[in-house]
């Protein structure tokens, strides 16, 4: 610069200097760049704790490694938060953690999956078409152009949409879709090509990621990756650092390093510890080619048999592997074994291992045997997942000793469990109990023993006199219908249920002297209707029994599989409900398989046992998960204790405690899909060995620890081997296809 001057006189520096402050003074792009404040995993959580993840097609609760993924691509896109709007590039509008964009087309399948939420603001599809990257896009209603979106009132409309509920839910459907068909396309591209660690959550975080930004690279990478590292024993830290080569490669390939390291700088190797749902603060275990090498854990056969119900006692180490498995008791083993101080993971894992492959008892995994990978990796998931979960189960402090769980399970509102009406809380609110655990496609969880609906005899010598439920209320006698709330919630929201609940009650009638509990009162329920002071206090389970016996039907009219599909189709929302027909029972391989099809196309299912009816969430290779609106079975029959019910810690143990062994070891399996009930009702074995005092005092110490109602019918396990005597079997499909 002053060799400059010296030639060409000061003259020369101020021109020069021109182009370098414009440069530096830009002016930005038209458009606002607007931003949550709340962390992505903060928000996704309570979302979880208050039961209204899953709908849009998301799944109720999310495990840690969804939400540590969830959370990497916020940190890159939104810097974590749950929500932003971004109109200042030639996108147009850019929403939501994950940043769908309107140019590219993904934000209209946002739009299609939550429209009520958009609507809300605003923004509705309409006639007109805009001419976008993605091609030729409905326009938005009232914007003509799109650049008319960049600005508000616009961008403040798309900013409150991104905050509903229902779109978050939409928006976490959608990426993790996305990442399904990003590792089917790994697959496709490298046949033959696996390595367990592709699974690690940072890794998948990564290439979710990248692929979100450049999907070419993504490929790419994944390809490279898998091509250094197929069937090689690497520690994580090692496969990380080749995927972290092979990403900074594709993107340094096309003069793009920077945002490469964006990505790898902004998604942490580690997840912060803490919690059922926090991935560890240190590695995962190396895969079972390393851990089995010495056949860890063929020791503990003998404490893990402990735990078998009596009648199922077996001899040899695979027989005992082969039971657990059976009988969905390996939870509770490794429980049990660590409870007992043992710790090594490596070993733990492979009982769990074992359990699910008894033919494999005691022997390591070789590279060369068939399906190596593919067991290596369920190796890994077990010791993420059922190890890791009883490492944090609270334990008796010995063999000997009163346990005293620790109170993890999250505080719900209350929801009594299945009793007569003279016993249920007067001031007892609208149900809203949090969502389940294990979910596939349910989300908010309802709990029968809440119903109040009740109405007179309208013809004959007792006409005017109130019909009489079994066991004098409704709550004991409504599984269907909370079953069937529970698929028309998980579809549609609480909200649009109601409405179109209330609007079929007010065209197609109620029966004669039809009545609900607002709060402690008894009241008319058209009248109730008519009026939002007590509209509003109306039990959303008590709306849809209304409906399902209308103007003349009895009480047992609400147990009939053609109800439940009629009032569903007459709602609107589920279209094509139907009976389940042919080959219903899950005894049936194809049965269960047709089922699991069905939940990951979004049609919910009603499941019959014997004399009642649950809600179907998840479909696993060793059993099903349901929502039982009634609480915990433990008896396959009709006769004695049937169910652990919903209530706080004392009450649990005090049913718990009348019942014998078996029933004890059934609702211990039962609920071990369920962390809140499994936290109270998985010390109950060990107190129930204590002898009169020292029991008593154990109880009283549960009680203090878990003051909690607990909703011991939410997320409930059942074994393959219980499906014949459970007679569980398809019965109502709500679907809108």
């Amino acid at each position: 610069m002053l060799d400059l001057q010296r030639t060409a006189g000061n003259g020369a520096t101020a021109s020069l200097l021109v182009p370098v402050q414009r440069k530096k003074n830009k002016k930005k792009g038209t458009g606002v760049a607007k931003y949550g404040t709340t962390p992505l995993t903060t928000r996704l959580e309570d979302m979880m704790r208050r039961g209204v993840l899953g709908v849009a097609g998301a799944p109720p609760t999310l495990d840690r490694d969804q939400l540590f993924m969830l959370q990497g691509v916020a940190n890159v896109e939104t810097g974590g938060k749950d929500n932003a709007v971004y109109t200042r590039d030639n996108m147009y509008v850019s929403l939501g953690f994950k940043q769908v964009t309107l140019g590219w087309g993904s934000l209209y399948e946002i739009i299609k999956a939550a429209p009520a939420a958009f609507a809300k603001h605003g923004i509705v599809l309409g006639s007109g078409t805009y001419s976008l990257k993605a091609g030729k896009m409905p326009a938005i209603e009232g914007a003509p152009d799109p650049v008319a979106l960049k600005t508000p009132p616009w961008t403040d409309r798309f900013f409150d949409a991104g905050a509903e509920d229902e779109v978050v839910s939409a928006m976490v459907a959608y990426t993790l879709k996305e990442l399904g068909r990003m590792e089917r396309r790994f697959a496709k591209d490298s046949p033959g090509k696996s390595n367990p660690w592709m699974k690690d959550p940072t890794a998948r975080a990564w290439l979710l990621e990248t692929m979100n930004n450049r999907p070419a690279y993504s490929y790419a990478a994944a390809k490279g990756t898998l091509r250094r590292t197929s069937g090689q024993d690497l520690t994580r830290e090692a496969f990380l650092a080749v995927l972290e080569s092979e990403i900074l490669a594709a993107y340094e390939a096309h003069d793009e390093r920077h945002k490469g390291e964006h990505i790898i700088g902004k998604i942490p190797r580690t997840v912060p510890s803490g919690g059922a749902t926090a991935a560890p603060a240190a590695p995962a275990p190396r895969p079972a080619t390393a851990a089995a090498a010495a056949a860890k854990g063929t020791d503990l056969v003998g404490k893990a048999a402990t735990v078998l119900p009596a009648g199922r006692a077996a001899s040899g180490g695979s027989a005992v592997m082969a039971a657990l498995g059976a009988t969905g008791l390996v939870p509770a083993a490794l429980r049990l074994l660590v409870a007992f101080g043992y710790s090594d993971p490596n070993a733990l894992t492979n009982v769990a291992f074992w359990a699910a492959h008894p033919e494999l008892f005691g022997t390591k995994l070789q590279p060369s045997q068939p399906n190596f990978a593919q067991l290596s990796a369920e190796w890994m998931r077990l010791s993420d997942g059922l190890v890791r979960t009883a490492h944090a189960a609270p334990t008796p402090a010995s063999s000997s000793a009163s346990p005293k769980a620790s109170t993890t399970a999250p505080t719900t509102q209350p929801a009594p469990g299945t009793k007569p009406a003279a016993a249920i809380a007067a001031e007892s609110p609208p149900p809203q109990v949090a969502g389940a655990a294990h979910a596939g496609s349910g989300d908010k969880y309802f709990a029968q023993g809440v119903g109040r609906y009740r109405d007179v005899i309208d013809t004959g010598e007792k006409a005017g006199q109130f019909r009489v439920w079994l066991h004098g209320s409704s709550g004991a006698n409504v599984c269907n219908m909370t079953s069937l709330t529970m698929g028309l919630v998980s579809m549609a929201g609480e909200d649009e249920v109601r409405t179109r609940m209330i609007g079929l009650l007010r065209s197609q009638g109620m029966h004669a002297g039809a009545q609900v509990q607002v709060g402690g009162d008894f009241v008319d329920l058209a009248t109730a209707l008519e009026d939002p002071r007590t509209s509003a206090g109306i039990r959303t389970l008590d709306l849809v029994t209304a409906v399902a016996i209308g103007r003349g039907g009895s009480y047992k009219s609400v147990t009939e599989a053609g109800t439940i599909a009629r009032v569903a189709r007459d709602a609107g929302i589920s279209t094509k409900a139907k009976v389940a027909t042919g080959r219903t029972r899950f005894t049936d391989p194809a049965v269960r398989s047709r089922a699991a099809q069905m939940l990951a196309d979004g049609t919910r299912v009603i499941v019959g046992t014997v004399n009642h009816y649950v809600y179907l969430t998840e479909v696993r290779d060793d059993g099903v998960v349901v929502h039982d609106p009634a609480g915990a079975r433990v008896t396959a029959g009709l006769k004695g204790h049937l169910f652990v019910h919903a209530g706080k810690g004392a009450a649990i143990a005090a049913e718990f405690l009348r019942m014998d062994a078996t029933r004890q070891a059934t609702a211990v399996r039962r609920v071990t899909t369920n962390s809140a009930a499994a936290a109270v009702v998985n010390g109950l074995p060990a107190i129930a060995a204590l002898d009169k005092k020292d029991q008593a005092a154990a109880v009283k110490q549960l009680a203090k620890d878990h003051p909690e109602h607990v909703e011991t019918g939410r997320s409930n396990f059942y074994a393959t081997s219980e499906f014949a005597d459970n007679d569980l079997r398809l019965r109502v499909t709500l679907s809108t296809t």
